[in-house]
């Protein structure tokens, strides 16, 4: 629950509605100004990671994807610089979408490369999907087949099922690049082969 005083009076946010001090149900247009309010103070405070990343999936259901961006973009660099990878994980994907939805591949793209040699980050198989889902978005698909052949390895070692955005990618690949595709089965065999 969080709280604002805005022209004098004081509402509260619960959930994504907000509510008077008395708890009268505010309507839209008023529930829109605290909103933008709400967004400008979580931008400029050290927000919640999950607060963030909630702010996000609202401005993303009533149709905001900038104002999502902005959230997700100040939650994913919140995590990365806190090497919270369970957050991570959650945010990803989101912020993904969202950048290609605007065409602002370029910005995620710099953002998680300036973070791909950190420790923390080798063994995240959804931070090396979303490096695949971009590579793709640029057009770079040999890139992006690197990324998820990595990332579909990992899943397998950590016995985690894979997910969504990496099965996306592989439709993808093997749909729009299927010379590239065919490396999988190329490069399996080459494993099972001795020396």
């Amino acid at each position: 629950m969080d709280k604002i005083t805005y022209r004098g009076k004081t509402y509260i946010k619960i959930k994504q509605d907000w509510y008077s001090d008395l708890g009268a149900k505010q309507p839209l247009k008023i529930a829109v100004e605290l909103d933008a309010l709400f967004h400008e103070q979580m931008l400029h405070q050290s927000a919640n990671l999950i607060d963030l990343i909630d702010q996000g999936r609202h401005y993303v259901t009533i149709g905001q994807p900038k104002k999502a961006f902005d959230m997700f973009s100040s939650a994913t660099t919140l995590a990365l610089q806190t090497q919270d990878v369970n957050q991570l994980w959650v945010v990803l994907p989101r912020f993904v979408q969202v950048a290609i939805s605007l065409n602002q591949v370029e910005e995620v793209w710099t953002l998680l490369k300036s973070f791909e040699d950190q420790e923390f980050l080798k063994e995240q198989p959804h931070f090396k999907t979303a490096l695949a889902t971009l590579a793709l978005s640029y057009e770079l698909p040999q890139e992006a087949f690197n990324y998820v052949l990595e990332a579909t390895l990992l899943f397998k070692v950590q016995k985690k099922k894979m997910s969504d955005e990496a099965m996306m990618v592989w439709s993808n690949l093997k749909k729009n690049f299927p010379d590239i595709y065919k490396q999988v089965g190329d490069k399996l065999k080459a494993e099972k082969s001795p020396l």
